[in-house]
């Protein structure tokens, strides 16, 4: 653990402010922050260094909400990750490659995005830089108050879009800030930066890689009426670079999106939710358009008014490092086309989590994440970050009792299966590791989980009712194959039904499991209650609710997981549903499970048959994908993400 010399500092707007608690509940109505608090603020550091040309510099730094870092003009590192005040994630970096000898120039642009969402920690009051620049043991520069600080003038927010996700903006050029970053920049005129001292942060060293960056590279497709219209060929994560020379004043547009309208022209308004449009204001001189927050595309267009010349375009990926080790054994065909298509997947969409969509939501739901954790792991034998997500899953319990559904953020969202997916997803882990050493230094945490779920919803008999959190069993509501129970988002609902009491019950399972020696009390007695109250002995079939008579595919295939029925009849009758029902009854939570049976009992053909589906990942393909869909088709959700990492689960099993 470092021990930080530099102090928290920010600027002058942010001084005062005490921080306030950010976190709101997703049902709770009411997302904005207090009237007249700040939002989408770009905040610009700029400190000098100077170094004799020897020995390794290396940079420790700290952000809210997050950070890019120059040196000497050149980008060189970004973050740090979503994260928790309680738990802030510090980085350290390499940087000697940007150093030169002599006087060297740290930039750093922060931003504070103000809004309460999936995304970030942020909309508290809380904004602050911590940096140490050291040179064998020798401090070269640290935060403090004699670092120039100055509020970006030339960036101001247009619109929100996705779900409160973030800010398209407006470039102006013409700010005096523009180029900050540059050793020559003249920053006489800057204030100097005030200590926070609201500053409470608790620090730990971000666990996982740091993002890899890559330059994509369009063909121009043509002018659609006024718009230029670019094709980067895939979809990726990142931001359009643009440079550019016009009249100063001129303003252009950017459009981005992730498929084209019939005519040609990019479709910008996208089904996610998003409406990728920015300005940009030149300068009168060579100029470079690179916004500061992500988004996901493959589309861009230009519009530009007469006697303004675009020089150059190209795109800046970022995703996590990815090395395909696992060898497909598909060399052509339909399940080679979907195991390239889901690798793919993750490649160009995988961040520092496991995010279910770089778009709409930017959210690291943990439902999502234990697929995407598991495929990613499969493929790579990369656990950095399947254990990142373990960690702060353990994380969100301090902010509700059991976990909440996703990663660090100031949207809480309580969704039943989430956390007892992820205590399932552990025997995965293990299974990919062998990291006992985790598994045992997080016996506490786990155990307090269950705990807390036997403690808020376990009735007499074992059986748990989640009745504050919305039980999601499939999604959207029409792959959820009739199953008979109230599922309505929001509502609160008292009964026991099928799906949420199989987790429990392989939860508990994988608990005494992994941890045999300190076995969790009530589990036998919540098996054997799951059987008396779903399993129709005589018919071989598994119901979906205490007084149902209905069987849907999910309740079917959770049931033979969960073991209590060791049941040919039983397996027959979900073979014969699979096969009649295919998957046009499933799609996010059920899917990836009912493959896992096939695999597990030995169904390989009908599991193959499905992964080829016409109707699944090869009509994707057929639509135009090249990250996977958040459905079989763009047409199947309202609001679909065309850009899905959980979508990428086939591979775990073609491998």
């Amino acid at each position: 653990m470092y021990r930080f010399e530099g102090e928290w500092i920010t600027a002058e707007e942010f001084a005062e402010r005490k921080p306030v608690s950010p976190y709101r509940n997703v049902y709770d109505g009411a997302k904005e922050t207090a009237p007249g608090a700040p939002a989408d603020v770009h905040v610009l550091f700029r400190k000098r260094a100077v170094w004799k040309g020897t020995g390794r510099v290396y940079l420790y730094f700290s952000a809210d909400d997050c950070a890019k870092v120059y040196i000497n003009g050149r980008f060189a590192v970004q973050g740090p990750a979503p994260c928790y005040p309680f738990h802030a994630y510090y980085i350290r970096k390499d940087v000697t490659k940007y150093m030169r000898a002599g006087e060297n120039v740290l930039a750093f642009h922060t931003l504070y995005q103000g809004l309460v969402n999936r995304v970030w920690v942020s909309g508290d009051m809380r904004h602050g830089l911590l940096f140490d620049l050291i040179c064998e043991k020798k401090m070269l520069a640290k935060s403090d108050e004699s670092v120039k600080v100055r509020i970006h003038s030339g960036i101001t927010p247009l619109s929100v879009v996705g779900y409160d996700t973030q800010f398209m903006e407006k470039y102006d050029s013409r700010a005096p800030e523009t180029d900050f970053a540059s050793p020559a920049f003249d920053d006489g005129a800057w204030r100097t930066a005030q200590k926070n001292i609201y500053a409470d942060y608790r620090l730990f060293p971000q666990p996982g890689k740091r993002l890899a960056f890559q330059k994509m590279y369009p063909r121009c497709v043509g002018k659609i009426r006024e718009e230029t219209v670019y094709d980067f060929g895939r979809e990726f994560v990142g931001v359009p670079v643009i440079e550019a020379e016009g009249e100063r004043g001129t303003e252009i547009e950017i459009r981005c999106g992730e498929e084209l309208n019939a005519d040609g022209s990019v479709r910008y308004k996208m089904r996610c939710n998003c409406e990728y449009r920015e300005l940009w204001v030149l300068s009168g001189k060579k100029d470079r358009f690179e916004p500061f927050d992500y988004r996901a595309f493959r589309y861009m267009s230009i519009v530009r008014p007469r006697g303004c010349r675009v020089l150059s375009v190209c795109g800046a990926a970022r995703h996590y490092p990815f090395r395909l080790k696992a060898e497909c054994p598909y060399r052509e065909g339909a399940l080679r086309r979907v195991f390239d298509l889901c690798a793919d997947t993750l490649k160009y969409s995988l961040q520092e989590g496991y995010l279910d969509c770089p778009t709409r939501e930017k959210a690291q739901y943990f439902g999502d994440g234990v697929w995407s954790a598991m495929t990613h792991i499969a493929l790579t034998g990369d656990a950095s970050l399947y254990k990142k997500m373990m960690e702060e899953f353990f994380e969100s319990a301090q902010i509700l009792e059991g976990g909440t559904a996703l990663g660090p953020s100031s949207l809480v969202q309580a969704i039943a299966e989430y956390p007892l997916m992820a205590v399932i997803s552990l025997f995965g882990y293990f299974y990919f590791t062998k990291d006992g050493k985790f598994l045992t230094s997080n016996k506490e945490k786990v155990r307090s989980v269950l705990e807390s779920y036997r403690k808020l919803y376990a009735a007499e008999n074992g059986l748990i009712c989640v009745h504050d959190r919305w039980n999601v069993v499939d999604w959207p509501e029409n792959a959820r194959d009739g199953y008979d129970f109230d599922l309505t988002q929001g509502k609160t609902v008292y009964g026991f039904h099928n799906v949420i009491n199989a987790y429990w019950v392989i939860a508990l399972s994988v608990y005494n499991k992994l941890y045999g020696e300190y076995p969790f009390a009530g589990a036998e007695n919540a098996a054997r209650a799951y059987r008396e109250q779903f399993y129709l002995q005589g018919e071989h079939r598994f119901i979906d609710s205490a007084g149902s008579r209905h069987t849907a595919l999910a309740s079917q295939i959770f049931g033979l997981l969960t073991g209590v029925a060791a049941d040919a009849a039983a397996e027959s009758i979900a073979e014969e549903m699979i096969r009649k029902k295919r998957l046009s009854r499933s799609n996010l939570f059920v899917t990836p499970v009912m493959f896992y049976w096939l695999k597990k009992t030995g169904r390989r053909e009908l599991l193959m048959e499905l992964i080829a589906d016409k109707g699944a990942w090869l009509n994707m393909i057929a639509e135009g994908a090249t990250t996977a869909f958040e459905c079989f088709s763009k047409e199947n959700k309202a609001n679909a993400s065309l850009c899905h990492t959980m979508f990428a689960f086939p591979a775990l099993f073609l491998i």
